[in-house]
């Protein structure tokens, strides 16, 4: 999936255009993944619904989707060691 923005230190969308879903990742710890703006990441994860403060508890604000992500009431919990970002 190509990243398409990283608002957040332990989220990002992913997606293509503007089709896109937010990714949070889980158990990151320390040791979060670098992922940046046009990455291609693989990871197995789970569809998880959340509630409409979900976006403030994440630290994504109006300007980066919060709207959005509130709306669409759920989200891919992703733990990070299952996050896999190729770099060359």
């Amino acid at each position: 999936m190509p990243v398409l923005a990283v608002p957040a230190d332990e989220g990002f969308w992913v997606g293509h255009g503007t089709a896109r879903l937010w990714v949070q990742l889980r158990g990151s710890g320390e040791s979060t993944p670098h992922v940046g703006r046009g990455d291609l990441v693989s990871f197995t994860g789970t569809v998880v619904a959340h509630d409409r403060r979900f976006a403030d508890r994440v630290g994504v604000d109006e300007s980066e989707g919060a709207d959005e992500l509130t709306r669409q009431r759920f989200h891919l919990a992703v733990s990070a060691a299952d996050l896999h970002v190729p770099h060359p």
